[in-house]
């Protein structure tokens, strides 16, 4: 099973523009996604765009983009987010290729790799116990 991916876009004032995107996202061949458009306080018709191509949309004052970014992430449901601006439009197969490198190694820690990756797990957890209590300095 392919894991929920949470594409957020933040936009401001991208009516021209906003449909495009999303057109070409709905047309990922990855498909289990959720969309997030955060209007960023527009001045013209970028929320009701969003809202007319049914994929969650959240409205902010104007505060730019990061802000929006943090917004919709703390709503997120998906394993990975991707961020991406609304002037942008992709290829069919994007997102299946942005991901699956995260996707290969996931499992090829877990499979291949447990006992050095619990080693390295000890020594972060060696490493905060020193930073904590003053022992270490961060790098």
């Amino acid at each position: 099973m392919n894991p929920l991916i949470s594409i957020i876009i933040p936009a401001y004032n991208e009516e021209d523009l906003i449909a495009e995107c999303l057109e070409s996202i709905k047309s990922q061949s990855y498909k289990n996604l959720e969309v997030i458009v955060v209007d960023d306080g527009s001045r013209d018709r970028t929320l009701e765009i969003a809202k007319g191509l049914k994929v969650k949309t959240m409205s902010q004052y104007h505060k730019g983009p990061g802000s929006a970014r943090n917004l919709a992430a703390s709503h997120a449901k998906g394993k990975i987010l991707v961020f991406v601006d609304a002037d942008m439009t992709f290829d069919k197969n994007f997102i299946r290729d942005l991901v699956a490198p995260i996707l290969h190694n996931r499992y090829f820690f877990k499979e291949r790799n447990e006992q050095k990756h619990q080693k390295c797990l000890v020594c972060l957890l060696e490493h905060k116990q020193k930073f904590a209590s003053g022992q270490a300095h961060p790098a």
